[in-house]
């Protein structure tokens, strides 16, 4: 399927090349969901074992594979080109494929999916198209989920510190160069409410867990 992203408002191409170029540092460094959210979305979804779930914004994959083992057929939708052949390195032509898509048209049929996920993504798409498409894919009785993450974790204030120092720095270089005036951002706070003020859903919830990365600092 081919995307045309100059269809698109101005900020789409700004949002999906601005992941250009380091894919696989991307994959290197960022976290991966518990493994727990597999198990906690297929009970919702009334399922043992999914027969689809589509992850939208798959990016390098690392939310795609989590459930390799855990689904019968596992998709991943990503419109960078470099984040999705990164993912695509990582196949060993098992039950996941990746496919170019917008969060806003998938490509995929009516019905298709048990779960649909977002993961660490859903605030660089614009909320009320994407969630006209989720529910589109979904099948009656499944189950969407936009996955965050409080990240990094910090357990005295001269940490905090340090890393509110750091966010605000990197904002500053992206600035200086100019690397995402074009972008959007939607608020992560307003994920559940725009969720609800959709109508789309008939039972929304906030739940987390925990998870644990290694690392070698």
């Amino acid at each position: 399927m081919k995307v045309n992203n100059s269809q698109q408002a101005p900020y789409v191409t700004a949002n999906v090349d601005r992941f250009s170029g380091f894919a696989k540092e991307y994959n290197h460094y960022r976290p991966s969901i518990p493994d727990v959210i597999v198990d906690i979305l297929s009970q919702l979804a009334s399922v043992t074992k999914p027969r689809k779930v589509v992850d939208l914004g798959c990016g390098t994959g690392l939310s795609t594979r989590v459930w390799e083992k855990k689904a019968y057929e596992v998709i991943g939708v990503e419109p960078n080109d470099d984040m999705r052949f990164q993912a695509m390195s990582h196949s060993d032509g098992s039950n996941i494929r990746y496919q170019k898509g917008l969060s806003v048209s998938t490509g995929l049929p009516d019905s298709c999916a048990d779960i649909v996920t977002v993961v660490e993504a859903f605030h660089w798409m614009e909320p009320t198209a994407t969630l006209k498409e989720i529910v589109r894919i979904l099948r009656p009785g499944g189950a969407f989920a936009a996955i965050d993450y409080d990240w990094p974790p910090t357990i005295n204030l001269e940490a905090e510190n340090v890393d509110v120092s750091f966010e605000n720095h990197a904002k500053e270089i992206l600035k200086e160069i100019g690397g995402d005036n074009a972008a959007y951002r939607w608020s992560k706070n307003e994920h559940l409410f725009q969720i609800q003020k959709s109508g789309l859903f008939k039972f929304t919830k906030e739940f987390a867990v925990h998870g644990i990365e290694k690392g070698n600092s």
